[in-house]
């Protein structure tokens, strides 16, 4: 039976054309369990902001207007408002943003979009070659 509904499971993902591929991230601090696209690209993010990548420089990694700024250091509602002064579709998309997960960089906050698609593995690519140094890659699962 458990076979059974697997299989099934796995022809009903097939049929519905979304990619629910994981991925691994590893860098000099270690490997990651698996992560959904999202999660994914997010932890490389950040594991290459904390080596030093500036956030400039990963959002002309990533696709345009898929990893935006604010200046200074918001925090929770002034975080949402700042956002949404700045960048006034981002009201109606508010669930499409890590909010919650922002990365600091100097005197500016930057947010991920949630939203990848069949771009994650382009972008992992172009973060990748943004490293510091050595240890810095992924793997799909």
């Amino acid at each position: 039976m458990i076979k059974l509904r697997r299989r099934d499971q796995a022809v009903r993902a097939a049929a519905s054309g979304r990619d629910w591929t994981q991925y691994v991230i590893t860098s000099p601090s270690g490997t990651t369990e698996p992560f959904r696209k999202r999660w994914a690209v997010l932890e490389m993010v950040k594991v290459l902001n904390e080596a030093g990548v500036p956030g400039s420089a990963l959002a002309q990694a990533l696709p345009n207007a898929k990893f935006l700024s604010v200046a200074g250091t918001p925090e929770g509602e002034e975080l949402i408002e700042a956002y949404c002064d700045g960048y006034p579709m981002m009201r109606r998309n508010i669930g499409k943003w890590f909010l919650d997960h922002p990365i600091r960089d100097a005197d500016r906050t930057w947010v991920l979009s949630k939203m990848w698609g069949r771009q994650t593995v382009p972008t992992l690519d172009k973060l990748v070659a943004l490293a510091p140094r050595e240890g810095f890659s992924y793997r799909a699962v």
